[in-house]
């Protein structure tokens, strides 16, 4: 959920490849950095301090549309609504 909320409002996440954020995988958002240890944090970490100021709007603006796109309540609604009809 929370992870939902930082793609709203357009930040960046480095997240561990665990639980329900492995599903986020699956869209190859360029401002979601997974890791699985210390290491590939500090990896992380490293690449977002890197990113140039337009870098980071572009990469801000994508989490954005990635939420928009797929994560709204009238998005999940409308694919609720689909999935439902297609088990009829």
């Amino acid at each position: 959920m929370i992870l939902l909320e930082v793609l709203a409002l357009g930040q960046l996440a480095a997240i561990t490849t665990t639980g329900g954020n492995k599903y986020f995988k699956q869209f190859s958002a360029p401002g979601i950095f997974y890791f699985d240890t210390a290491e590939e944090l500090s990896t992380a970490i490293t690449q977002i301090q890197h990113l140039s100021p337009k870098e980071r709007k572009e990469v801000s603006d994508q989490n954005t549309a990635l939420y928009t796109s797929n994560f709204t309540y009238s998005t999940f609604a409308q694919k609720y609504c689909s999935l439902m009809d297609s088990l009829r």
